[in-house]
């Protein structure tokens, strides 16, 4: 996907050839303290200002082109001009933004300046008058007292000079800033000293060399003087003059005294030390920065993880809940039918019955009789033989007929049962033989629950930042690979005037500008022409007149081809030749917010 500048009147976007640079809108760090919280909620809010924008999402960005440096500063670096973008702004326009970033330039370098002066005066004397105490040999006290310390530094240097037996060499570098009687102060650091001492004084630009005003200094003093100037016998010191941009001292010692066995140098200038140690600082506060981000990164998945697992399980219950309701009705059917045939077997028996016990009631009836007149007096008896005769002579009841059919038929039911419902279960649900994985899916690119539709949003979802996930444009993959066999899937693109279809390599890199790389083969809609492109080769028009809504993708991975047709008409679109030795995953790329990318079913 191309990605467009939020600056509301800016234009720029990225593209294959651009050197733009685009950076995200600040977004809130809530688990790094209160502090930080606050700091980059003022930082946001400037941010929405300037951008003249009430809210945007998290994974808005803004072009380089409003940076003065090309880029946003620390979060911590609020006075920083570049704290938030100040360029080409439709709502904030500051004609000053360059005169503000010198300023602020210059303000940093005075206050680095101040601080190697507080460092150098508070623990450099110590560790000098640390070094002098109670050595037997002369001693050379090296110290810069940087451009800042201006008043009564001498004093300081006879304080490291007190209680010393041995020569000792004072040399101090005062900067620019002292400029009258530095001479006289170094007379009162050689006064009540017992051993030669010298006083080497480098003043800057202001205060040359001048040896004849140091003789007449040491006038009067006990100890000879030594100048730069005497014999190799004598010890000699040459000092360098310490320019004012970098404020160091450079000392050599030439020769030690004839008496002395040995001097020892200590340079307590620990300015240089310290900023070596920021420089290489440097590189572990950007690790730590970016271990800290990466930190947060992991929080937000781990929120996700919790997000997707509660709304896959979800999902999981209410399609479960369809075939619960299914089977339940299946269940229902089933048993409705066998009480049918049950009510119905039942009321034929009953007939029966009620045709039997008829039939024996009247020959109960018929017996009774007989057996009545069969116990009357003979003459009665005689009389009425004959009737008698004749009436049982009439009576033959017909024998019962056996009833066939009248059982359940219990195969009808549990026959198979599991397959019959399986079979009914496959006539109301779809397979779909490609779905897509929302793992890999832009953040723009909105996947429906069943995982077969995906839609374009222009507002960006908060996803983490995986590196199976698309970060540039908006594509998505299918959510299982083919390393071998025959594969085809339907694509409803509707009327969309933006899409892309193919096959994208497992190895492939789905980061930043994926259409200049390998690894893809793809048939797409943009800009009103259907194209097929095969990185790092330039993408081809194609013969398409008629407005294609729906696509067939067919991959032999075996025989290594790739095709792409029009089901509706049966037309052939365009076919990749390759020899293919990696899994293959469907690719999908969705530009246009018109209608959904859709993978229809197979019947």
């Amino acid at each position: 996907m191309v990605v467009n500048c939020a600056v509301r009147g800016c234009r720029n976007r990225s593209s294959n050839g651009s050197k733009l640079r685009f950076f995200r809108v600040p977004r809130v760090r809530t688990r790094e303290g209160e502090e930080t919280r606050a700091l980059c909620e003022r930082r946001r809010a400037t941010w929405l200002a300037r951008l003249n924008r009430t809210t945007v999402s998290d994974g808005r960005r803004v072009c380089s082109d409003h940076f003065i440096q090309g880029k946003p500063s620390y979060l911590h670096d609020e006075t920083n001009p570049d704290w938030a973008p100040s360029l080409k702004l439709e709502v904030f326009k500051d004609p000053h933004s360059q005169s503000k970033l010198h300023r602020y330039q210059r303000a940093q370098r005075r206050r680095a300046i101040r601080n190697k002066g507080k460092d150098v005066k508070a623990e450099t004397l110590s560790e000098a008058a640390a070094v002098t105490q109670g050595t037997e040999q002369p001693c050379i006290v090296l110290i810069n007292m940087g451009r800042d310390i201006k008043e009564e530094p001498l004093t300081e240097a006879a304080a490291v000079t007190q209680g010393t037996e041995q020569p000792c060499i004072v040399l101090i570098n005062m900067g620019r800033d002292i400029k009258e009687e530095p001479l006289t102060e170094a007379a009162a650091v050689t006064q009540g000293t017992e051993q030669p001492c010298i006083a080497l004084r480098n003043m800057g630009n202001d205060v040359k060399e001048e040896l004849p005003e140091a003789a007449a200094v040491t006038q009067g003093t006990e100890q000879p003087y030594i100048s730069t100037e005497e014999s190799e016998m004598k010890p000699s010191i040459a000092c360098d003059s310490v320019t004012c941009k970098n404020l160091k001292i450079e000392c050599q010692t030439v020769a030690c005294d004839a008496n002395a066995d040995s001097a020892s140098l200590i340079y307590t200038n620990n300015t240089e030390a310290k900023e070596n140690l920021k420089t290489q600082l440097k590189p572990i506060l950007e690790k730590l920065r970016v271990l800290q981000e990466f930190q947060q990164t992991l929080h937000q998945t781990a929120e996700h993880i919790k997000m997707q697992a509660k709304c896959t399980e979800k999902q999981i219950k209410e399609n479960f809940v369809q075939l619960y309701q299914f089977l339940s009705t299946e269940e229902a059917a089933m048993i409705k039918a066998l009480r049918e045939e049950e009510e119905q077997k039942s009321r034929i028996l009953r007939r029966k019955i009620e045709k039997m016990r008829k039939e024996m009631s009247s020959l109960s009836a018929t017996i009774t009789a007989i057996e009545e007149e069969m116990k009357s007096a003979d003459a009665v008896f005689l009389q009425n033989y004959d009737a008698t005769s004749k009436r049982v002579s009439q009576c033959k009841p017909s024998d019962p007929e056996d009833i066939s059919g009248v059982l359940i038929n219990v195969p009808k039911y549990l026959s198979n049962l599991k397959f019959t419902v399986l079979q009914k279960m496959q006539k109301t649900v779809e397979y779909t033989p490609v779905t897509f994985d929302p793992n890999t899916a832009h953040c723009n690119l909105i996947v429906s629950d069943d995982l077969t539709s995906v839609r374009y949003s222009d507002e960006e979802q908060t996803l983490p930042d995986n590196p199976e996930r698309f970060d540039m444009f908006a594509c998505v993959l299918g959510s299982e690979g083919f390393d071998s066999g025959s594969h085809c899937w339907d694509v409803e693109v509707g009327d969309s005037t933006g899409w892309f279809l193919g096959v994208m390599t497992e190895s492939a890199q789905r980061r930043n500008k994926i259409f200049s790389r390998s690894g893809v083969w793809l048939v797409g809609h943009f800009c009103g022409e259907y194209q097929a492109h095969e990185p790092p080769q330039a993408p081809a028009l194609l013969p398409v007149k008629k407005r294609l809504q729906r696509i067939r993708v067919w991959l032999d991975w075996n025989s290594g081809k790739l095709s792409l047709i029009d089901p509706l008409t049966d037309t052939h679109i365009h076919s990749f030749t390759h020899t293919f030795t990696e899994r293959l995953f469907p690719f999908f790329g969705v530009g246009c917010n018109i209608s959904p990318l859709l993978i229809l079913p197979v019947k």
